[in-house]
């Protein structure tokens, strides 16, 4: 008999529950099946799989688990709900916002201003007891509507990417205990 599972977002923590092979990380989220030996390895119970953390992306084999498709969302790595102070610096300007999504690729924020999909911003970001702001030297819009962007974090200056993940694997870990 098979386990049936959902392809919800989540970080399996069970006995058996499987780590990214690169950062040992528990939190790591099944993706989408995209080529066709990906589809066939599946038969044999072999999954992609992409660590939140490293975003590593890494197959496993779980005899006797067939995964159910969720069709909600198929980001490879998953938005934590935060509310979190932020400025983008576009040029000389700045603007003033709130980040309520945030991975390991990028955020989701909350601004008066829209900017154009495809500006490169700086970004940064006020985590909570932290005396430094997170700066994110360069990120792209890559969705814009009037009140909300969607960034795609591209580039970190020294140890930033570092801190950026022990804030998210504290808040995965927060999430699943």
């Amino acid at each position: 008999m098979s386990k049936v599972l959902t392809d919800e977002p989540s970080a399996s923590k069970t006995k058996t529950s499987p780590h990214c092979p690169i950062c040992s990380s528990e939190f790591i989220q099944r993706v989408r099946r995209t080529t066709v030996y990906e589809r066939l390895a599946s038969v044999f119970y072999i999954y992609p799989f992409n660590c939140q953390l490293c975003g590593h992306g890494f197959s496993l084999f779980q005899p006797g688990v067939r995964y159910v498709r969720v069709a909600e969302d198929q980001r490879a790595h998953q938005r934590i709900r935060v509310d979190l102070p932020i400025v983008l610096t576009h040029g000389d300007i700045n603007y003033h916002g709130s980040a309520f999504e945030i991975s390991m690729r990028g955020c989701t924020v909350k601004i008066q201003d829209p900017l154009p999909i495809g500006s490169i911003v700086g970004v940064g970001l006020t985590i909570p007891n932290e005396k430094n702001t997170l700066t994110v030297e360069a990120a792209i819009v890559r969705n814009s509507t009037h009140d909300r962007l969607g960034l795609e974090f591209l580039r970190f200056q020294g140890v930033e990417r570092q801190r950026l993940r022990q804030f998210v694997q504290s808040l995965l870990s927060a999430q699943y205990q």
